[in-house]
């Protein structure tokens, strides 16, 4: 946006999505079974006994029973869709925040968001070697998210020096940048891990459906709130919300981890037991 303009980048973007739907109609379509005339009497048995597909809201309610079954991963899920939520809310709020600014430099958003995609960039690159735990990682993520969108808001209305406040707004964007990279990438991370083989479907259906209406619920929460309030309290209010969840994270994690070992405990002896039966 810096670079190429506003119009420009939403050329770009339109060309993109053009292009995406271009390759898209080179997917075949879906794929009729044709009928094997030499299949044998068991295998068109077994084809009849297929077990008939679940419902929707039924393999959600099941991946959500499976999650809070799982300590580790219903603090991730609480946490990441918190940090969405308030992610959503900031960006697409973001132009109100900075036309507060007098004499704002059409530049400076730009670089900004420029500044967040390289700090999420890093934090992926680097989290992995951080010998921190999972939730340690998500929850100083959510801290640091918060405590930055709060800190832009302070820094708009402040009367501060263009230069000085664009430094802050560019740092303040790198390093909640770096905050959701250390939420996004351990949480992957944890799902792969601690989701069994058999319920992997619906976990991670459920969990793109809990995100997905963090994304879009968001902006909707976004402009209620500005509309009420203001941009400045809204970023205060949201910014200082999510770090809350990350600090009770951390407050908890020990206890959390305490929780899942014990759970996990039954389930491995039980394992052992069969295949010593076996």
């Amino acid at each position: 946006m810096a670079l190429f303009g506003i119009q420009l980048c939403f050329i770009i973007d339109a060309g993109a999505f053009v292009v995406s739907a271009l390759l898209l109609l080179g997917v075949p379509g879906k794929i009729r079974k044709q009928p094997n005339v030499e299949a044998s009497p068991l295998h068109i048995e077994a084809e009849r006994q297929t077990p008939v597909k679940k419902s929707f809201f039924k393999e959600i309610g099941e991946g959500l029973q499976m999650i809070y079954s799982i300590p580790l991963l219903l603090g991730g899920v609480v946490t990441i869709c918190m940090v969405l939520l308030v992610l959503q809310m900031a960006d697409s709020q973001i132009v109100t925040l900075f036309r507060m600014i007098p004499d704002v430099s059409e530049d400076l958003l730009g670089y900004c968001i420029s500044a967040s995609g390289v700090g999420t960039l890093l934090a992926a690159m680097f989290v992995r070697k951080l010998k921190w735990g999972t939730l340690t990682k998500m929850g100083l993520g959510a801290v640091a998210t918060g405590l930055v969108f709060a800190v832009c808001a302070v820094v708009v209305v402040a009367k501060l020096p263009h230069l000085v406040q664009g430094v802050a707004l560019f740092g303040s964007f790198f390093l909640a940048g770096i905050g959701v990279g250390f939420v996004l990438v351990p949480f992957q991370m944890l799902l792969m891990k601690r989701t069994p083989e058999h319920m992997t479907s619906r976990v991670f259906g459920t969990v793109n459906s809990l995100t997905s209406a963090a994304v879009i619920v968001g902006p909707t929460i976004g402009g209620l709130m500005i509309t009420g309030m203001g941009a400045v309290p809204t970023y205060i209010i949201a910014g200082l919300g999510t770090a809350t969840v990350g600090a009770v994270l951390l407050c908890l994690k020990k206890n959390i981890v305490k929780k899942d070992e014990l759970d996990s405990k039954p389930a491995s002896i039980a394992l052992t037991s069969e295949t010593a039966a076996m």
